[in-house]
C-alpha cells in the first residue's frame, strides 16, 4: 500500500480531484524537464529529482478520481472527464 494513499484521498476531499490530478501532472512535467540540469549537476541532484517526480505521480489519485466520476456500467471504459 502507498502510503501517501490515504493522505492525497484526504487532500482530494478538500481541494478536489480536478486540482490535485492537474498537479500531480503538471509537477512530475517539471520535474522531467528539470532531470538534464539536475544529471549534469550530479548524482545527488539527479536523484533528488527523481525521488520527487516519483512522489508527484499521479495514479493513486486518477483511480480515485476515475471511480467516483463514472457510473458502474462504464467503469471498465471511463470516458467522462474528471471535472470535480
Amino acid at each position: 500500500m502507498n502510503p501517501f494513499q490515504i493522505p492525497s484521498g484526504v487532500l482530494a476531499g478538500k481541494v478536489g480531484g480536478k486540482w490535485l490530478y492537474g498537479f500531480g501532472v503538471l509537477i512530475p512535467g517539471l520535474l522531467s524537464l528539470a532531470t538534464p540540469a539536475a544529471a549534469y549537476a550530479g548524482i545527488g541532484p539527479l536523484v533528488a529529482v527523481r525521488v520527487l517526480q516519483g512522489l508527484g505521480e499521479v495514479q493513486k489519485q486518477k483511480k480515485s478520481c476515475i471511480s467516483t466520476r463514472t457510473n458502474l456500467q462504464n467503469r471498465a471504459s471511463p470516458t467522462q472527464p474528471c471535472t470535480r
